[in-house]
């Protein structure tokens, strides 16, 4: 069984960039609620915070690196179960049970963590 978290990051020019993070296990809709609550405006979070990939370096492509108006926070978009095919082709960055232990384990996010220089 893996679960997605699938996420974006959004810059401040509202160029995005999505991902799916694929992890063992399944989690309990409690456990989603639980990490739901603990993002900033439900919503918000720093990827390496808790053991994901952060999102940023896909956009730079379309800029030739780091912009003004690159942030650290990214967007929760779903957890759900990953699909079959997806199942078949994912490589797993942990377990539901890690991630959900960072998400507890944070006391406050932190925006400047990894945020891109600022030109």
């Amino acid at each position: 069984m893996l679960t997605a978290v699938d996420y974006l990051y959004r810059d401040a020019a509202n160029y995005k960039a999505h991902a799916s993070a694929f992890l063992t296990g399944a989690i309990s809709p409690a456990e989603v609620a639980e990490v739901v609550a603990k993002l900033d405006s439900r919503t918000y979070f720093v990827p390496e915070q808790v053991g994901l990939p952060p999102l940023q370096s896909q956009l730079y492509a379309l800029s030739d690196g780091p912009t003004c108006a690159d942030h650290a926070l990214h967007e929760l978009v779903a957890i759900r179960d990953a699909t079959p095919e997806e199942a078949t082709r994912a490589t797993p960055l942990g377990s539901t049970a890690s991630f959900v232990a960072r998400v507890r384990a944070v006391t406050a996010w932190n925006p400047d963590l990894t945020a891109p220089p600022r030109i």
